[in-house]
């Protein structure tokens, strides 16, 4: 059986009592293997619906368009840079933590959202080219002990080529646009 979950504490391997955790950072911590996977692809995207009602968002017309936004973009870290950028030139209409929600709202046209090139054969989701796109890499972590247990070792392994760059949403390089197979 496999228990996927959401974790609490991002920072401390050991508080998230789970055998495996995808992140986005190795660990530092002593006894954690570190993997590193795929690349996690963000890029901006606007409904049918918000397109409908506030025009198709371009580089030259930000000022006029919404956005929504999320705690976890907002690192001032050199990788959110052209994220922020867009954002500061629109309007931030809504913040939403949960992705579920977050999804649920730029569906709904509430705004344009960052969400991940997963979300490109969604028909209602048009990917919106304002020149940006996150990339982050992906690590799986696991405790070296719990390692040794056939079950956990198993999954962690399968984790990693399902997870890894040989998936066409989590290459290094993806296509962002067009048709996915």
């Amino acid at each position: 059986t496999l228990h996927v979950r959401n974790i609490t504490n991002m920072l401390d391997f050991r508080e998230t009592q789970s055998d495996i955790v995808l992140g986005f950072a190795p660990s530092e911590q002593d006894g954690i293997e570190s993997r590193p996977v795929g690349v996690m692809h963000l890029i901006p995207y606007a409904s049918n619906a918000y397109i409908e009602k506030h025009g198709v968002p371009s580089q030259t017309n930000l000022e006029n368009h919404k956005f929504i936004d999320a705690e976890y973009y907002s690192s001032r870290t050199d990788i959110w840079k052209s994220w922020q950028a867009a954002l500061k030139r629109g309007k931030v209409a809504h913040l939403c933590d949960n992705s579920f929600a977050y999804c649920l709202a730029v569906k709904e046209g509430l705004g344009i959202g960052l969400l991940g090139n997963y979300v490109l054969p969604d028909q209602e989701l048009i990917p919106a080219d304002i020149d940006v796109h996150v990339a982050l890499r992906m690590y799986l972590l696991a405790d070296s002990e719990r390692l040794k247990s056939r079950p956990v070792r198993i999954v962690y392994n399968w984790l990693s080529t399902i997870l890894g760059e040989n998936n066409q949403w989590l290459a290094a390089r993806p296509k962002i646009t067009g048709e996915w197979s």
